[in-house]
């Protein structure tokens, strides 16, 4: 998935996955190239939740956003 997202239009950073100690989850911090108000940070919140079907499709694991500063991205086993 973080090579997945990484890839993405309009991100600049993402931290590599962290994962729960039974890998029931995942975090990643996605920063996105600009500012929380920028029209590319709105595409890029749609484009991660749209990939949620490509992500638990993959690897078995649905994605929520949970923020919009820093896109926090979490990962949770189907």
């Amino acid at each position: 998935m973080y090579k997945d997202i990484k890839i993405r239009k309009n991100v600049d950073i993402v931290t590599p996955p962290q994962m729960s100690k039974d890998n029931d989850y995942a975090l990643m911090v996605v920063i996105p190239k600009q500012g929380p108000n920028a029209e590319s940070t709105n595409d890029l919140v749609h484009d991660l939740r749209d990939y949620n079907k490509d992500a638990q499709d993959k690897y078995g694991f649905k994605t929520e956003i949970q923020d919009k500063v820093s896109l926090i991205l979490i990962c949770l086993k189907s």
